[in-house]
């Protein structure tokens, strides 16, 4: 559960929109963030409205026009429809692509991968050239700033004799918006696809006493739960400093937690933490402010 195109774009939307900026997003993608479950979606799609931003999903940005005024005009199609949308700016966001024409890495003896779009490497971020390493978005793994300082560490314990591969299963996803979004592992989604046998915990923030105090009551912190295991597979939290409370989750199923352990541990009140504290209990049948 990785972050998308769409993260980017998303996140600067919501910035101009919190400067007084009027903002309209063209989405080519049916659904603003793909890449979450629809539930969590909603959450940020409601609050953007809300702000007054318009968002335009399963559209074709098909041609950007500048007026004698100085004025933008972009004509856009949506099933099968043109229309026309008029700003003074046009913020074209697609994607990164690592910047690969600036190293000549044949000569070094460094290979690229079999897509041609990064540096090829080893579970140790060691190249096709043993005396170099090779970290961050320059190797396409997963664009993430974490990602590349985990890469990192892998490599410099690496070359320090320390053999303690990367691993790229269990990565947290961090996405800006407002409210904020914080994943990690598998997403409801990917467990109904893959016949998993689950079950789906959630606790909304409007009962959390400290985000009634903050004010900021939007979204809930959501577990996905293996039944049979009795372990928690995946998370979400959108919501307030969700990209912080998500490596709270990050750790419990890194650790493989039982969820009857991982019950017993005490959460300090009041505090966002304790919504982690009363999702797990709910999957557990044990729901207490919800009562």
């Amino acid at each position: 559960m990785h972050l998308k195109k769409q993260v980017i774009p998303l996140a600067l939307v919501l910035l101009f929109n919190a400067l007084g900026s009027e903002v309209s997003v063209v989405e080519y993608l049916p659904s603003i963030l793909s890449c979450v479950d629809s539930d969590v979606q909603e959450v940020v799609r409601e609050s953007a409205f809300e702000k007054g931003i318009h968002i335009y999903d399963g559209a074709k940005a098909m041609g950007i026009r500048k007026t004698m005024n100085n004025k933008m005009v972009t004509e856009v199609e949506i099933e099968g429809e043109r229309y026309l949308i008029s700003s003074e700016k046009v913020l074209m966001a697609v994607g990164r692509r690592a910047n690969l024409e600036s190293l000549d890495y044949e000569k070094l003896g460094v290979q690229l991968n079999e897509k041609k779009n990064g540096i090829k490497v080893d579970e140790f971020m060691k190249t096709t050239n043993e005396n170099i390493y090779a970290i961050g978005d320059i190797t396409n793994k997963i664009q993430l700033a974490h990602v590349a300082s985990r890469q990192g560490i892998v490599a410099a314990e690496h070359i320090a004799g320390i053999e303690n591969p990367m691993k790229y299963d269990l990565v947290p996803s961090a996405i800006f918006t407002f409210p904020e979004i914080g994943t990690v592992g598998i997403s409801e989604t990917e467990a109904m696809k893959k016949g998993l046998n689950i079950k789906v915990s959630k606790f909304p923030f409007m009962a959390s006493g400290k985000a009634i105090a903050m004010n900021e009551t939007e979204g809930f912190v959501k577990l996905i739960v293996d039944k049979d295991k009795d372990i928690v597979l995946g998370g979400a939290v959108v919501g307030p400093h969700g990209t912080d409370l998500i490596g709270i989750i990050t750790q419990i199923i890194h650790d493989k937690v039982k969820l009857e352990d991982a019950l017993n541990v005490i959460y300090a009140h009041p505090t966002l933490g304790e919504s982690i504290h009363e999702a797990l209990l709910i999957a557990d049948d044990r729901g207490i402010h919800l009562a």
